[in-house]
């Protein structure tokens, strides 16, 4: 029988490469984007952009902190090492009215632009979490893509693998890394200092949608070490 607070790792393989705005991607905010999508169904696509940022989800995931300041004990991507490259996606302008007839592309206000992805090329990405293991498998069988240029083809699924793992906490390893964003307020900024030299933080979400401007504040910053207070 599966335990709520037991840790678990969710191993999602890729059959083409996986990008990423930020360098990682965070579990709760992928799992909020599941549940949206099976809440609303069709009305997913169609719901003005605002509107998904103030529903109202109730994920399976086990919940740490306090007050405005709480968060999913989930784990932000995890990638084994693999080769780093960069693509290259066409931005071409809108264009409205009497100037569809003749723009030029190359120059002046409807100048396409090549925007730069960074890419990772891996087998698989992990990540960790405590909570309802049985659901959210559920809601992994329904992912097909994952990470930015999915319609592209990049991050395409080709499996889900959720297994129990022998780690004292999700948030946490055993080194002192930290897996994702965590509010400085569980930061001993002290005793971080003694241990580790520094306690960099960051201003970042700590929430899903990790895309909204609002809720930004100080956080850790994932793969740094910390002594925490929660």
């Amino acid at each position: 029988m599966r335990s709520r607070s037991d840790v678990y790792r969710a191993r999602i393989y890729l059959m083409t490469p996986l990008i990423t705005t930020i360098g990682f991607t965070m579990f709760d905010g992928l799992l909020a984007h599941l549940e949206a999508r099976r809440q609303l169904g069709d009305d997913f696509y169609n719901l003005p952009t605002n509107k998904l940022a103030d529903l109202e989800l109730d994920l399976p995931l086990r919940k740490l902190g306090s007050g405005r300041d709480w968060f999913y004990a989930t784990s932000a991507s995890i990638m084994p090492g693999g080769a780093v490259g960069v693509t290259r996606v066409r931005k071409r302008p809108v264009v409205d009215g009497p100037d569809r007839r003749r723009v030029h592309l190359g120059k002046g206000r409807y100048k396409a632009y090549d925007i730069p992805f960074l890419y990772r090329s891996a087998r698989y990405v992990d990540f960790l979490f405590e909570g309802d293991a049985e659901e959210v498998e559920h809601l992994l069988a329904h992912l097909f893509a994952l990470g930015k240029k999915r319609a592209e083809g990049f991050g395409t699924v080709r499996g889900v693998s959720v297994e129990p793992v022998e780690l004292a906490s999700a948030i946490q390893l055993p080194d002192g890394r930290v897996t994702r964003p965590i509010p400085a307020r569980y930061v001993d900024i002290s005793r971080t200092g003694e241990l580790y030299g520094c306690a960099r933080l960051q201003p970042l979400r700590f929430r899903p949608p990790y895309w909204a401007k609002r809720g930004v504040t100080l956080c850790t910053v994932p793969g740094e070490r910390y002594v925490l207070n929660i």
